[in-house]
């Protein structure tokens, strides 16, 4: 790379490999961390090539036998992503996109169990549906696919009176470290003839883990000392077929609510509150990094439609 008047030239060198990198399928970000040619650079050099234009980027296409394929493997052989990617020479993000058009993508806790079934360590959802309950006219957190989709049954259920996140702390002892730990149900449900009921909600892989075993013995004693009904709730009580509808459907149809007006008000009253506590020279300090944000990408748009 070479050093110009205010603009990087490159050699033919490195034009050679940016395009090959992006035609192995990286992304911009990655060729920058590989190349250390800026991610701006790299669309630019990649429009003057007619590998891109300036508002869509031209990704290859392929053949309809190869998606049906990905998708079989997929669904029929459960392998994941990106296996499926490394079997069919096709990049995981295509795969990933093929399985959510066709309305097959697994949940998280469906892969986590997968992962387990396999003998793979579970790993942590980070899956965090926000749902606003119709019967309560509260906000709760879902922390996966199988909760949200029994959230909106509890609304729909007109025998029940109503419903939340459970609050109580579990004690029991775990199997394997030998420690006494805690942990706290998915949720508490008032029904109208005055019974209480706390569920909680795994797939059924999970339900057979030595761990989740000491905390459903150990759930079931506390519970049942106080008169309340404990129950483990797993696909087959909440419906394959809802939770695939509610795949292919999403949340925001089932619950009633435009939940991404939520989040934005969320995210504007969350910027609020930061901007806040802002000192007057951490204000400075931000409003010069977004002015010169700014400036550039200006001038990297002016410079895009200069480009032949």
């Amino acid at each position: 790379m070479q050093a110009g008047h205010g603009k990087a030239k490159y050699t033919s060198d490195d034009v050679a490999v940016v395009k090959s990198l992006y035609v192995a399928h990286c992304s911009f970000i990655q060729i920058e961390r590989l190349t250390g040619i800026d991610d701006q650079a790299v669309r630019r050099i990649l429009v003057r090539e007619g590998f891109i234009n300036s508002s869509r980027v031209i990704r290859p296409t392929y053949p309809d036998h190869v998606r049906r394929e990905a998708i079989r493997l997929y669904v029929d052989e459960r392998m994941s992503a990106k296996s499926v990617g490394l079997s069919v020479s096709v990049p995981v993000f295509t795969v990933k996109a093929w399985v959510k058009e066709a309305g097959v993508v697994r949940s998280q806790s469906e892969a986590a169990a997968l992962a387990i079934s396999r003998g793979h360590k579970r790993g942590r959802s980070r899956v965090h549906i926000p749902w606003h309950s119709t019967k309560t006219g509260q906000w709760h957190m879902a922390d996966s696919t199988y909760e949200a989709v029994r959230m909106g049954q509890l609304d729909a259920n007109p025998d029940v009176l109503n419903w939340g996140l459970c609050k109580h702390r579990i004690p029991y002892f775990h199997p394997f470290q030998k420690t006494h730990r805690s942990y706290i149900p998915d949720l508490e449900i008032q029904y109208a003839n005055g019974t209480f009921c706390v569920e909680e909600i795994k797939p059924s892989n999970f339900v057979t883990d030595p761990v989740n075993e000491a905390k459903f013995a150990a759930a079931s004693a506390y519970f049942g000392g106080l008169g309340i009904r404990f129950a483990v709730v797993t696909e087959e009580q909440i419906g394959a077929d809802e939770i695939k509808q509610f795949k292919r459907e999403g949340y925001a149809s089932l619950s009633g609510v435009d939940l991404k007006q939520h989040e934005k008000k969320m995210r504007v009253a969350a910027r609020a509150r930061r901007l806040a506590k802002e000192t007057p020279e951490e204000r400075e300090a931000r409003l010069k990094k977004d002015a010169e944000k700014s400036r550039a990408y200006r001038a990297a748009k002016k410079r895009d439609k200069a480009s032949p």
